[in-house]
C-alpha cells in the first residue's frame, strides 16, 4: 500500500467512523475533535481498522490543525500545542506502517516549528531512524551528528544518537568510526540500556577483523553479566551461538 502526505492545505476528507469537528482559521479546537485523535492515536485504533481509512483520518485531522498553527491564522499556544501533537501521531503512523518516506516528511516539517528542545530532538532522531531504514546510512548519520551537536547530553534520545551512528558505520564496514561510537557511549553513558547491544556489536567487529581469539573472548566476558534484552531481544541466545561458532571455527584452524 502506498501512503502519501496529504495534510499540506488540501481539502478534508470524511471519514465516516471517527466523529471530527471542522476546523477553521477562526475557531478553537473542540473537545471532541481531540479526543477523536486520542482514540486514534493513544489506543493505535488503525490496528483494527483498513490502514487508508485511518490514514484519512489522520490526514484529516493534521489538515485542520495545520490551518491553527500557521502563525498568520493563530498564536493560540494551547491549540498550537494539540496541533503539534497530532502531527507527530501521523508521522509515528507512517513509521509504524514502514512508510519511511513520508514519515520522515512529517518530521522533517515538525523540526521546523516552534517544539521544545526534547520535542525537536526526537523528531530529529526520527529523521535518522527513517534514513537508516531506507539503508541509507550517510544521511542517518548526519542527523545522529546534527542532534548530538545541537543538544545537550542527557536528552532522551542522545546516547541512542551516538548508538545509531554506530550501527552506521558497522553496517558501512567502517569498523574504526563503529567502535569509537559504542565506546563512546559505554563512557558516557553507564547506566544506558544500549551498553549490552554496544558491547556486542564490539565483539562482533573484532570477528569481522579476523580477531577470532579476542571476539570469543568479549563474547564470553559478555555472556557472563545480565543482560539487558530491551534493544536486542535475543542477545543472550545470540551470545552463545557466537561463542560456539567461534570455538569450532578456531580449533577447526589450529588442527
Amino acid at each position: 500500500m502506498r501512503h502519501t502526505v496529504s495534510f499540506l492545505l488540501v481539502p478534508l476528507l470524511f471519514v465516516s467512523f471517527l466523529v471530527v469537528p471542522s476546523f477553521s482559521a477562526d475557531e478553537k479546537v473542540t473537545q471532541i475533535g481531540f479526543e477523536a485523535y486520542r482514540r486514534l492515536a493513544d489506543s493505535r485504533y488503525w490496528e483494527l481498522v483498513d490502514d487508508k481509512e485511518a490514514e484519512e483520518a489522520y490526514s484529516q485531522l493534521a489538515t485542520g490543525f495545520l490551518f491553527l498553527l500557521l502563525p498568520s491564522f493563530s498564536t493560540d499556544e494551547h491549540v498550537t500545542q494539540k496541533g503539534i501533537e497530532v502531527l507527530k501521531g501521523l508521522a509515528d503512523f507512517y513509521r509504524d506502517l514502514k512508510d519511511y518516506r513520508a514519515a520522515k516528511e512529517v518530521y522533517s516539517y515538525l523540526a521546523e516549528l516552534s517544539l521544545t528542545e526534547e520535542e525537536k530532538g526526537n523528531c530529529i532522531y526520527n529523521i535518522s531512524f527513517c534514513f537508516y531504514n531506507q539503508k541509507k546510512y550517510r544521511q542517518a548519520i548526519e542527523e545522529s551528528d546534527r542532534l548530538l551537536a545541537t543538544y545537550p547530553k542527557g536528552m532522551p534520545d542522545y546516547e541512542i544518537a551516538y548508538y545509531m551512528k554506530g550501527y552506521c558505520y558497522l553496517n558501512l564496514g567502517e569498523y574504526d568510526e563503529a567502535i569509537q561510537c559504542f565506546r563512546k557511549l559505554i563512557e558516557e553513558e553507564p547506566g544506558s540500556r544500549f551498553i549490552d547491544p554496544s558491547e556486542y556489536h564490539l565483539a562482533r567487529i573484532l570477528y569481522f577483523q579476523g580477531k577470532y581469539k579476542e571476539a570469543l573472548a568479549a563474547f564470553k566476558q559478555l555472556s557472563k553479566k545480565p543482560l539487558s534484552s530491551a534493544v536486542i531481544p535475543d542477545i543472550a541466545k545470540q551470545i552463545e551461538e557466537n561463542i560456539e561458532f567461534l570455538e569450532k571455527l578456531i580449533e577447526k584452524s589450529e588442527r
